[in-house]
C-alpha cells in the first residue's frame, strides 16, 4: 500500500510517515470514497525542533507576542529565569498556551509551569507533567481539508467504530487547528 495513491485522503508532500501511519491512511482512503470527501493529511512524524515551531506559531497566534515582543525570532531553547531556576523559554512560552487554552504537547515530557483548565474544563495543578507529542514518538498524524472539520471527523469517527481497521487507535477533534488527530498503534 502507497499512500501516494491515495485518490481521497491524500498526504501533502512535507508529511512524514511511518509504515504504520501510511497502512492507516490507506485503510482510511476508501472510507473517504465512500462519502465522496477529499481530505488531505497535513502532519505526521515531528521532531523535536518540529514540536519547537508549532508552540511558537500557536504563541504568536494566541497574542504572546504581545508580552514576548521577540517571541517570533528568539530561540526557545535559551535558559531564562523562572521562579528561581532556569527552564528553558520555550517551557514558559508552552506553559502560557495552555493558560490560554492553546493545548500543544511539549517536545519533552515537561511539567507544566502553571495551574490550567483542559477543553473539556478538567483542571490541572501548575507541576502537571505533559507528556511528548504522539507525533513524535511516531504514533499519529493529521487530517485536515475537506468540506468541514466535522465532516473529515465523521470519516474518521465510522472507521473507528467498525473496528475493521487494526492500526487505527483513536481519533480526536481539534478545532483550534482545524484538523481531526488520529492516533496509530503498531502491531
Amino acid at each position: 500500500m502507497k499512500a501516494t495513491e491515495n485518490k481521497y485522503l491524500k498526504v501533502q508532500a512535507s508529511v512524514v510517515l511511518t509504515p504504520t501511519i501510511e497502512e492507516t491512511i490507506c485503510l482510511l482512503d476508501p472510507w473517504y470514497e465512500k462519502h465522496d470527501l477529499k481530505a488531505f493529511v497535513t502532519s505526521g512524524v515531528r521532531t523535536y525542533d518540529e514540536q519547537l515551531r508549532i508552540i511558537k506559531e500557536r504563541a504568536v497566534a494566541c497574542g504572546l507576542a504581545l508580552e514576548h515582543p521577540d517571541l517570533a525570532h528568539a530561540d526557545l531553547n535559551v535558559p531564562i529565569m523562572f521562579d528561581g531556576k532556569l527552564v528553558p523559554m520555550w517551557q514558559l512560552i508552552w506553559s502560557e498556551c495552555l493558560v490560554r487554552g492553546v493545548m500543544v504537547n511539549p517536545p519533552t515530557p515537561t511539567a507544566c509551569l502553571f495551574p490550567y483548565k483542559k477543553p473539556d474544563g478538567s483542571k490541572r495543578a501548575a507541576g502537571n507533567v505533559v507528556p511528548t507529542s504522539p507525533h513524535q514518538k511516531e504514533r499519529a498524524f493529521d487530517i485536515g481539508g475537506g468540506q468541514s472539520l466535522d465532516s473529515v471527523v465523521l470519516v474518521v469517527s465510522e472507521a473507528f467504530a467498525s473496528k475493521s481497521l487494526p492500526t487505527l487507535a483513536g481519533y480526536l477533534k481539534e478545532p483550534a487547528q482545524n484538523c481531526c488527530h488520529v492516533d496509530v498503534r503498531v502491531l
